[in-house]
């Protein structure tokens, strides 16, 4: 894992680097780590772990030759201290700094260096070799004789080579052999492939008659009534891309916004895990944004957007041919499963523009003589709107139009 230092707060500051002067990449420290983690209300006993576990890190192993040294022992009572849910948003967290960054680096960028120690177990130099495939003129620089810390376990020879970069840039001989530039074109192919891959998985959410998530075929059925599981797809299925605090907003108005965006991060959690998002990436998420990713089915918006073309269809005969498949996968029990306030509203506004195509397919049938077919139509206008006196004074005509005909 990287980490940006310039991009810690994703400062205005921070984006004018981005694109303006080489970026250097180090690996997480404990300043930017504890402030990343104060604007995600991480408790202070678990910060207080990170830095311990930061100083361990970063000094001698010979200095702690017993397991029962005063230092180790402050670690284990600092973890056991903390709620396992407390270590999954502290790890949401951490996620959630680095998706942002890389979504930073894969745009127009000078050029970026990564640093990372060759006696880094946690963050191996070939992790970090691989990171450079994913960001757009970047290098790899390593440093001997140091872990995580490569600035405080050697920040002379770190110094050296800063130095160097921002003096020269990326100048990393590139082969003019023929057949190793192939191969080079080659690899970046098969990654470009395997990226492919990942876009053809499918999600599909049926919410028109009833809820039924799919992923690749397979239908997820246990966990919806969990941790808002449900409410939360829905939300991002008719709003694929909205902020942290927009979702908190609409689905948790009442609730206060710290409290709302830290269950946010749990309830997260398990969607990702419920849609399987390690295997199949639907759900992609920065410290801003949420946005569902790859290719996403839903019956309903499906329908919607036939709805509007038929609104604003100006002829008729190909308005009346969209009203038809509109009415075609509407039963009477359509919308029932959207009761959330923010989906009311939206539904409202469905509901009145179905009236009004159900009015103009019932008058189409009526000019055609097709009585019984503008009474069918007349019964959805009726349906959307029961307390219209007129709709059923209409269909109350129809009725009786219909019963002298037999």
């Amino acid at each position: 894992m990287i980490f940006a230092r310039s991009l810690g707060a994703k400062s205005s500051g921070a984006h004018r680097l981005l694109r303006s002067s080489p970026l250097l990449v180090v690996n997480v420290t404990r300043s930017n780590l504890f402030r990343s983690m104060a604007s995600a209300n991480i408790s202070s006993i678990c910060l207080s772990i990170i830095d311990t576990s930061l100083h361990l890190i970063s000094t001698s192993a010979a200095q702690f030759k017993h397991i029962n040294s005063p230092e180790i022992q402050k670690l284990y009572e600092g973890f056991y201290k903390v709620s396992l849910e407390t270590y999954f948003e502290l790890w949401e967290a951490f996620v959630d700094i680095h998706d942002g960054i890389f979504v930073e680096l894969k745009r127009d960028t000078k050029p970026v260096v990564i640093v990372s120690g060759d006696l880094d177990s946690i963050y191996p130099t070939y992790l970090s070799g691989l990171q450079t495939a994913y960001i757009p003129n970047s290098q790899c620089m390593t440093i001997l004789n140091s872990s995580n810390m490569t600035f405080y376990d050697q920040p002379e020879e770190t110094y050296k080579q800063i130095h160097h970069f921002f003096q020269n840039g990326n100048a990393s001989p590139k082969s003019e052999d023929v057949f190793l530039q192939a191969l080079h074109s080659e690899l970046f192919e098969r990654l470009d492939e395997q990226n492919q891959v990942t876009s053809e998985n499918i999600l599909r959410v049926d919410l028109l008659n009833h809820f039924q998530v799919f992923a690749n075929g397979e239908q997820i059925v246990e966990g919806w009534n969990q941790r808002y599981a449900k409410q939360i797809l829905i939300y991002l299925v008719m709003n694929p891309s909205v902020t942290r605090e927009q979702l908190c907003d609409d689905l948790w108005g009442e609730v206060a916004a710290g409290k709302a965006r830290h269950n946010l991060r749990m309830y997260l959690m398990h969607l990702r895990k419920l849609i399987k998002n390690d295997e199949y990436h639907f759900l992609r998420l920065d410290k801003e944004y949420i946005y569902l990713s790859g290719n996403i089915e839903c019956d309903l918006t499906t329908l919607l957007k036939v709805l509007n073309e038929a609104w604003i269809e100006q002829d008729s005969i190909h308005k009346q041919h969209l009203c038809s498949q509109i009415f075609e996968q509407l039963n009477k029990n359509s919308f029932r499963i959207l009761s959330d306030d923010w989906i009311l509203r939206e539904r409202d506004k469905w509901e009145e523009k179905l009236f009004t195509v159900s009015q103009f397919m019932s008058d189409v049938s009526l000019e055609s003589e097709q009585l019984s077919k503008a009474i069918e139509y007349m019964e959805w206008a009726v349906h959307f709107q029961p307390d219209n006196e007129e709709m059923l004074k209409r269909i109350g005509d129809l009725y009786l139009r219909y019963s002298r005909l037999e």
